[in-house]
């Protein structure tokens, strides 16, 4: 799908090293799809392809999550990157579903799941945190970051 050069590129190394398969359902083939991200041609169906991959539902992160999103903010970063705003919004939507999930919202915790229940939510909180950098630089040149007021901004990831 992606050319040879994509798996050069900075934002892709250590992909390779991950042993994908270990997550559940989770094809050993995600570096070719974050190769493909870098491809114009194949960039819009990996893009695709690789959210059916990482999530479980509309609002469920699959447990191979933790492990993409290092690359995933990365390339989010890059400009050159041909799926770029789409990348950021699928980031944007992996942050709303990781923040902390209040106990006594049984609301949240039916929609989301339980922090106890999902290791993956504070591993993907950890993960935003570690690239906070990457992702004020993508939000701040995509506009697509905003919070609407009406948001608290603390304990937030953007």
């Amino acid at each position: 799908m992606a050319s040879r050069a994509a798996s050069d590129h900075p934002e892709q190394r250590g992909c390779d090293d991950i042993a994908w398969t270990s997550f559940p359902e989770c094809p050993a083939g995600v570096p070719a799809l974050l190769r493909g991200l870098l491809d114009p041609v194949a960039a819009r169906e990996a893009e695709r392809v690789l959210c059916i991959v990482l999530m479980d539902s509309p609002f469920s992160m699959g447990p191979a999550m933790p492990a993409a999103l290092p690359f995933l903010l990365r390339l989010a970063a890059d400009p050159a990157v041909p799926v770029r705003a789409e990348l950021v919004e699928v980031l944007l939507v992996v942050a709303e579903l990781f923040h902390p999930v209040d106990g006594g919202s049984e609301q949240a915790i039916r929609f989301r799941g339980s922090d106890r229940d999902h290791p993956e939510h504070a591993l993907c909180r950890a993960v935003f945190a570690e690239h906070a950098d990457l992702v004020r630089g993508a939000c701040s040149t995509t506009g697509r970051c905003r919070r609407s007021s009406s948001r608290p901004t603390s304990g937030g990831v953007f």
